[in-house]
Protein backbone atom coordinates (compact mmCIF):
# COMPACT_ATOMS: atom_id res chain seq x y z
CA UNK A 1 0.00 0.00 0.00
CA UNK A 2 2.65 2.32 0.72
CA UNK A 3 4.26 1.64 -2.20
CA UNK A 4 0.83 3.18 -4.55
CA UNK A 5 1.89 6.15 -6.32
CA UNK A 6 -0.84 8.98 -4.97
CA UNK A 7 -1.88 11.91 -7.28
CA UNK A 8 -2.86 14.17 -4.51
CA UNK A 9 -2.22 16.76 -1.63
CA UNK A 10 -0.70 15.52 1.37
CA UNK A 11 -0.86 18.81 3.08
CA UNK A 12 -0.42 18.58 6.56
CA UNK A 13 -2.38 20.58 9.09
CA UNK A 14 -3.08 21.12 13.06
CA UNK A 15 -5.83 23.70 12.96
CA UNK A 16 -5.38 26.38 15.89
CA UNK A 17 -3.17 24.20 17.56
CA UNK A 18 0.21 25.04 15.88
CA UNK A 19 1.91 27.85 14.02
CA UNK A 20 1.33 28.65 10.36
CA UNK A 21 4.43 27.29 9.22
CA UNK A 22 3.45 23.90 11.07
CA UNK A 23 0.22 23.43 9.57
CA UNK A 24 1.21 23.25 5.79
CA UNK A 25 4.01 21.01 5.72
CA UNK A 26 4.42 19.81 1.91
CA UNK A 27 8.04 17.96 2.30
CA UNK A 28 7.26 14.50 0.56
CA UNK A 29 8.37 12.73 -1.60
CA UNK A 30 5.16 10.97 -2.59
CA UNK A 31 3.18 14.20 -3.66
CA UNK A 32 2.28 15.57 -6.85
CA UNK A 33 1.14 19.16 -6.81
CA UNK A 34 -0.69 19.44 -9.97
CA UNK A 35 -3.75 22.54 -8.75
CA UNK A 36 -5.97 21.92 -12.22
CA UNK A 37 -5.37 17.83 -11.85
CA UNK A 38 -8.77 15.44 -12.40
CA UNK A 39 -9.47 12.38 -10.71
CA UNK A 40 -11.17 11.60 -13.80
CA UNK A 41 -10.46 7.72 -14.47
CA UNK A 42 -10.64 4.65 -12.37
CA UNK A 43 -7.13 4.41 -11.51
CA UNK A 44 -6.87 7.70 -10.52
CA UNK A 45 -9.77 7.03 -7.82
CA UNK A 46 -8.30 3.89 -6.41
CA UNK A 47 -4.76 5.37 -5.96
CA UNK A 48 -6.45 7.90 -4.52
CA UNK A 49 -8.01 6.17 -2.12
CA UNK A 50 -5.68 3.58 -1.21
CA UNK A 51 -3.37 6.44 0.34
CA UNK A 52 -5.74 8.11 1.69
CA UNK A 53 -6.40 5.25 3.65
CA UNK A 54 -2.71 4.37 4.60
CA UNK A 55 -2.28 7.94 6.22
CA UNK A 56 -5.63 7.05 8.56
CA UNK A 57 -3.44 4.24 9.17
CA UNK A 58 -1.27 6.59 11.21
CA UNK A 59 -4.33 7.04 13.68
CA UNK A 60 -5.83 3.79 14.33
CA UNK A 61 -3.76 3.19 17.21
CA UNK A 62 -4.36 6.84 18.70
CA UNK A 63 -7.84 6.04 18.65
CA UNK A 64 -7.55 2.52 20.41
CA UNK A 65 -5.69 4.21 22.99
CA UNK A 66 -7.32 7.42 23.76
CA UNK A 67 -10.14 5.31 23.62
CA UNK A 68 -9.50 2.61 26.16
CA UNK A 69 -7.13 4.37 28.72
CA UNK A 70 -10.17 6.38 29.59
CA UNK A 71 -12.67 4.23 30.00
CA UNK A 72 -13.37 1.53 32.98
CA UNK A 73 -11.86 -1.60 31.50
CA UNK A 74 -7.99 -0.92 31.36
CA UNK A 75 -5.26 0.94 33.07
CA UNK A 76 -1.52 2.37 32.73
CA UNK A 77 1.29 0.34 34.70
CA UNK A 78 2.21 2.58 37.32
CA UNK A 79 5.97 1.81 36.99
CA UNK A 80 6.28 0.78 32.80
CA UNK A 81 3.81 3.24 31.29
CA UNK A 82 5.30 6.39 29.59
CA UNK A 83 4.37 9.99 30.90
CA UNK A 84 2.13 10.35 27.60
CA UNK A 85 -0.24 7.49 28.62
CA UNK A 86 -0.41 8.16 31.85
CA UNK A 87 -1.66 11.83 31.12
CA UNK A 88 -4.47 10.44 28.73
CA UNK A 89 -5.53 7.96 31.63
CA UNK A 90 -5.84 11.09 33.71
CA UNK A 91 -7.47 13.42 31.09
CA UNK A 92 -4.48 15.52 31.61
CA UNK A 93 -2.81 15.25 27.90
CA UNK A 94 -0.49 17.93 27.28
CA UNK A 95 0.28 20.49 23.96
CA UNK A 96 3.31 17.71 23.39
CA UNK A 97 1.49 14.81 24.11
CA UNK A 98 2.46 12.69 21.04
CA UNK A 99 -1.02 10.94 21.19
CA UNK A 100 -3.10 14.35 21.41
CA UNK A 101 -1.12 15.71 17.95
CA UNK A 102 -3.79 16.39 15.72
CA UNK A 103 -2.09 17.14 12.29
CA UNK A 104 -2.97 13.10 11.16
CA UNK A 105 -6.07 13.88 11.34
CA UNK A 106 -6.11 17.24 9.33
CA UNK A 107 -3.93 15.12 6.83
CA UNK A 108 -6.65 12.92 6.38
CA UNK A 109 -9.53 15.30 6.02
CA UNK A 110 -7.60 17.85 3.78
CA UNK A 111 -6.64 14.66 1.40
CA UNK A 112 -10.23 13.74 1.51
CA UNK A 113 -10.78 17.23 1.12
CA UNK A 114 -8.64 17.52 -2.62
CA UNK A 115 -10.22 13.92 -3.70
CA UNK A 116 -14.07 14.56 -3.26
CA UNK A 117 -13.71 18.26 -5.24
CA UNK A 118 -11.25 16.50 -7.67
CA UNK A 119 -13.38 13.48 -8.72
CA UNK A 120 -15.81 13.41 -12.01
CA UNK A 121 -18.67 11.20 -10.24
CA UNK A 122 -20.95 11.99 -13.55
CA UNK A 123 -18.21 9.04 -15.81
CA UNK A 124 -20.32 6.82 -16.85
CA UNK A 125 -19.57 3.51 -18.40
CA UNK A 126 -22.83 1.89 -19.35
CA UNK A 127 -25.30 3.03 -16.93
CA UNK A 128 -22.98 3.04 -13.92
CA UNK A 129 -21.51 6.20 -12.85
CA UNK A 130 -17.88 4.10 -12.04
CA UNK A 131 -16.39 6.65 -9.68
CA UNK A 132 -19.48 6.71 -7.31
CA UNK A 133 -18.13 4.41 -4.62
CA UNK A 134 -14.79 5.92 -4.18
CA UNK A 135 -16.45 8.84 -3.79
CA UNK A 136 -19.02 8.03 -1.03
CA UNK A 137 -15.89 6.05 0.70
CA UNK A 138 -13.77 8.84 0.71
CA UNK A 139 -16.43 10.76 2.68
CA UNK A 140 -17.44 8.25 4.79
CA UNK A 141 -13.77 8.15 6.02
CA UNK A 142 -13.52 12.01 6.39
CA UNK A 143 -16.56 11.45 8.58
CA UNK A 144 -14.97 8.62 10.55
CA UNK A 145 -11.72 10.73 10.97
CA UNK A 146 -14.17 14.23 12.15
CA UNK A 147 -16.09 11.58 14.67
CA UNK A 148 -13.02 10.36 16.10
CA UNK A 149 -11.51 14.07 16.62
CA UNK A 150 -14.66 14.93 18.22
CA UNK A 151 -14.83 12.13 20.43
CA UNK A 152 -11.02 12.67 21.69
CA UNK A 153 -10.65 16.52 21.56
CA UNK A 154 -13.85 17.65 22.00
CA UNK A 155 -13.82 19.56 19.47
CA UNK A 156 -13.20 20.02 15.78
CA UNK A 157 -12.42 22.63 13.08
CA UNK A 158 -14.74 21.86 10.74
CA UNK A 159 -14.07 22.38 6.35
CA UNK A 160 -14.65 20.56 3.59
CA UNK A 161 -12.87 22.89 1.03
CA UNK A 162 -8.94 21.27 0.32
CA UNK A 163 -6.61 23.88 1.90
CA UNK A 164 -2.91 24.30 -0.50
CA UNK A 165 -1.54 27.13 1.17
CA UNK A 166 -1.86 29.16 4.37
CA UNK A 167 -3.58 32.12 2.82
CA UNK A 168 -6.70 29.01 2.19
CA UNK A 169 -7.07 29.03 6.13
CA UNK A 170 -8.96 31.89 6.54
CA UNK A 171 -12.57 31.67 7.21
CA UNK A 172 -12.73 28.47 5.67
CA UNK A 173 -13.69 26.23 8.82
CA UNK A 174 -15.95 26.47 11.69
CA UNK A 175 -15.45 24.96 15.10
CA UNK A 176 -18.10 22.44 15.59
CA UNK A 177 -18.69 20.31 18.99
CA UNK A 178 -19.79 16.64 19.02
CA UNK A 179 -23.34 17.88 18.78
CA UNK A 180 -23.58 19.91 15.46
CA UNK A 181 -20.83 17.94 14.34
CA UNK A 182 -22.77 14.66 14.02
CA UNK A 183 -26.11 16.42 12.43
CA UNK A 184 -23.88 18.19 9.75
CA UNK A 185 -22.05 14.39 9.22
CA UNK A 186 -25.44 12.81 8.69
CA UNK A 187 -26.76 14.92 6.34
CA UNK A 188 -23.61 14.77 4.05
CA UNK A 189 -23.61 10.90 4.48
CA UNK A 190 -27.34 10.15 3.65
CA UNK A 191 -27.42 10.49 0.55
CA UNK A 192 -24.90 7.47 -0.12
CA UNK A 193 -26.05 5.33 2.70
CA UNK A 194 -26.77 2.45 -0.51
CA UNK A 195 -24.11 2.86 -2.14
CA UNK A 196 -22.24 0.05 -3.84
CA UNK A 197 -19.14 -1.60 -0.85
CA UNK A 198 -16.36 -1.92 -2.56
CA UNK A 199 -13.43 -4.95 -3.01
CA UNK A 200 -10.58 -4.42 -5.17
CA UNK A 201 -9.57 -8.02 -4.53
CA UNK A 202 -6.47 -9.58 -2.36
CA UNK A 203 -3.93 -6.54 -1.79
CA UNK A 204 -0.97 -8.06 -0.38
CA UNK A 205 -2.94 -10.86 1.19
CA UNK A 206 -5.71 -9.41 2.56
CA UNK A 207 -9.19 -9.24 1.51
CA UNK A 208 -9.49 -5.43 0.27
CA UNK A 209 -13.32 -5.01 1.52
CA UNK A 210 -12.27 -5.27 5.11
CA UNK A 211 -10.26 -2.01 4.81
CA UNK A 212 -13.26 0.23 3.95
CA UNK A 213 -15.76 1.31 6.27
CA UNK A 214 -19.36 0.95 5.44
CA UNK A 215 -21.39 4.09 5.56
CA UNK A 216 -24.40 2.54 6.87
CA UNK A 217 -22.38 1.11 10.06
CA UNK A 218 -20.68 4.45 10.37
CA UNK A 219 -24.49 6.62 10.19
CA UNK A 220 -25.89 4.44 12.74
CA UNK A 221 -22.75 5.33 15.52
CA UNK A 222 -23.63 9.41 14.12
CA UNK A 223 -27.21 8.84 14.81
CA UNK A 224 -26.54 7.33 17.91
CA UNK A 225 -24.26 10.66 18.89
CA UNK A 226 -27.11 12.49 17.70
CA UNK A 227 -29.77 10.56 19.91
CA UNK A 228 -32.14 9.38 17.10
CA UNK A 229 -32.01 5.60 18.79
CA UNK A 230 -34.44 4.21 16.10
CA UNK A 231 -32.48 5.24 12.88
CA UNK A 232 -29.05 3.98 14.83
CA UNK A 233 -30.77 0.43 15.06
CA UNK A 234 -32.24 0.47 11.66
CA UNK A 235 -28.69 1.70 10.30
Amino acid sequence: MKSIKIMMLLGVMALGNTSCSDMMDINSSRVAFEEDNRLDNANDTIYSLMGILAKAQAVADRCIIMGELRADLMTTDPTFATTDLKEIENFETSSSNKYADKRDFYTIINNCNYAIERMDTAIVEGITQVMKPEYAQIKTIRAWTYLQMALIFGKVNYFTKPLTNIGALEGSYKTMGLDELTATLITDLEPYANERPLSYGSVDGWNSSEFFIPTKMLLGDLYLYNNNYEKAAQS
